[in-house]
């Protein structure tokens, strides 16, 4: 299995991140994937550096991963 970012080729044992797309249910507080959304695999370097950016977009002031 490749990565979806950089083509780069998943170890056995490495880490990876697989995301998929979908609606909120505020109600429940919950995700929910949508029937028809494969997973997107990314490597780990790929998936840290998506993570870095949803959290900079969502709560810039408490950024977990801003560098000082």
């Amino acid at each position: 299995m490749r990565c979806e970012v950089c083509t780069r080729k998943l170890g056995l044992q490495e880490i990876s991140h697989g995301i998929r797309y979908g609606t909120v249910d505020h109600i429940n507080d919950v995700f929910i994937p949508s029937r028809d959304s494969a997973y997107t695999v990314l490597c780990s370097r790929c998936g840290e550096t998506l993570l870095k950016l949803i959290y900079s977009k969502l709560n810039p002031a408490s950024n977990p991963y801003k560098q000082h």
